[in-house]
């Protein structure tokens, strides 16, 4: 299975943190499906599952935690 497949399977269960290195964003994926992104320094706000920031943060599958996330 690849990380892509990992981070969609671990989602679906409980919240996912996942970081965007090329839009230097950190993204927080919510069972529900809801997304929601971060910029560095900023404050998160929703993002639609069809935008082309999550299609590409969830390829990256570069997994982070929450303390990390929080931090971003």
């Amino acid at each position: 299975m690849s990380k892509y497949d990992d981070i969609i399977e671990k989602s679906i269960r409980q919240t996912v943190y996942l970081l965007n290195t090329f839009e230097d964003i950190a993204m927080r994926c919510e069972p529900d499906g809801s997304y929601f992104a971060k910029p560095k320094g900023l404050d998160e706000y929703e993002v639609k599952h069809n935008t082309d920031i999550v299609a590409e943060t969830l390829l990256e599958a570069n997994e982070i935690t929450k303390a990390q996330y929080d931090k971003y």
